[in-house]
């Protein structure tokens, strides 16, 4: 869970600070990306079942759907954050069609990059948003099927993970079926004049 990481990506951030020197913070971004393996049924299944969101034809006793690619974007109009969710599938594997459902929350403000306590303020509203937004997305059925599994039924990967601390793209993947969150600072840098 996001709670794992905290104390890497504060001890990163912390030193990226140091090393780098940042003039300020100005989004903070987290994303969730859940891949869930939903049950074939002859070779179907019914996405209305398992998400609220999604695909929808305009005749869908006459059009058989094949593949899908949807996407939105929102502000919260409590916080100001900004949610985009995408969701797509993937090619059939094993009686299963995986479904990614690829949730970025993000903050557009500016702060000091040394406050930690800010930053990680930022980070839980994101994330109280983020599992809104996945639990309006999915079914009561969904939820209770994928909490019916002896093992989980999801699995997150994550990019961009630490290019703001570092400078460069990073990559981690995890099968645990816990959401594996990636924060992601996106700092102003000061010049040499400054």
């Amino acid at each position: 869970s996001l709670d794992d990481y905290l104390p890497e990506i504060e001890r990163a951030w912390k030193l990226y600070v140091a090393i780098a020197s940042p003039a300020e913070i100005r989004r903070v971004r987290v994303r969730y990306i859940n891949r869930m393996l939903l049950p074939l049924v002859d070779g179907r299944v019914d996405l209305k079942s398992y998400l609220k969101v999604g695909p929808r034809l305009p005749d869908e006793k006459a059009l058989l759907l094949t593949s899908f690619l949807n996407q939105a974007v929102a502000l919260d109009a409590e916080t100001g954050n900004e949610v985009s969710i995408m969701l797509t599938n993937q090619a059939q594997q094993e009686g299963h069609l995986p479904v990614i459902l690829d949730i970025t929350v993000t903050r557009q403000e500016s702060a000091k990059p040394e406050d930690w306590g800010w930053i990680l303020g930022q980070i839980h509203s994101l994330r109280g948003l983020k599992n809104r937004v996945f639990a309006d997305a999915l079914t009561k059925r969904c939820l209770e099927w994928i909490g019916e599994q002896g093992v989980p039924r999801t699995s997150s990967v994550c990019a961009d993970q630490l290019e703001a601390m570092t400078g460069t793209p990073h990559a981690c993947a995890s099968s645990s079926g816990s959401p594996n969150p990636s924060p992601r600072l996106v700092p102003r840098y000061r010049s040499k004049d400054e």
